[in-house]
């Protein structure tokens, strides 16, 4: 570990959503295939937020059987920075 504290393990859920629904914008929504979504990774500062997130956010809308669109990962760049 480096004096800042990195590496973290961060861990990100979604539990319960087989059957809820996801969508941006005017896109159609889709229904969830299962019910959980888990995802854990080491974080070591070396990449910017967004990009260190964008595994996470992939893997919930492949959950909905969807790749994940564009606008999404401007949304997150521009709320997160990066």
């Amino acid at each position: 570990m480096t004096q800042s504290g990195l590496p973290w393990r961060v861990e990100a859920s979604l539990r319960g959503i087989k059957d809820c629904k996801i969508g941006l914008g005017v896109r159609a929504a889709r229904l969830a295939l299962q019910d959980n979504v888990v995802w854990s990774k080491a974080f070591n500062g070396s990449k910017s937020i967004p990009e260190y997130l964008t595994p996470f956010f992939e893997e919930v809308w492949a959950t909905f059987g969807l790749n994940r669109p564009k606008e999404a990962q401007d949304h997150l760049i521009r709320d997160f920075g990066g």
